[in-house]
């Protein structure tokens, strides 16, 4: 059990997805070779979103998953308030987002593209 306990996680790969560039070890995020400023939370919710490309997820899901907590505790509109900020910060025009798309009446999803 000592050595598993000492044993060095498994180095997380960067998602490179067309001219956008997410390192989990370094959180860091890149777009178009530029670094882009995330808070906390903004990286972890980019991050879990892109790893899981094409899924949607609710609010109650991204609360659950990225915040863990829920809408009991936690208002799913911090959820809507980070996608913003964060499509203000890596999108090219942020009113008509490429990457985090809203599914009406569901939630967000990633969309890698150019497909």
């Amino acid at each position: 059990m000592l050595r598993r306990a000492t044993q060095s996680p498994e180095p997380l790969e960067a998602l490179e997805i067309g001219d956008l560039r997410i390192d989990p070890a370094a959180r860091e995020v890149a777009v178009e070779g530029s670094a882009v400023d995330l808070t906390a939370k903004e990286f972890e919710l980019l991050h879990f979103l892109a790893a899981s490309p094409r899924q949607v997820f609710s609010r109650q899901q991204l609360l659950e998953q990225v915040w863990d907590s829920s809408a009991d505790w936690q208002d799913p509109a911090t959820v809507t308030v980070h996608i913003g900020r964060i499509r203000n910060k890596i999108e090219p025009d942020p009113s008509d987002p490429k990457h985090i798309q809203t599914v009406w009446g569901v939630g967000y999803k990633f969309e890698p593209w150019p497909a």
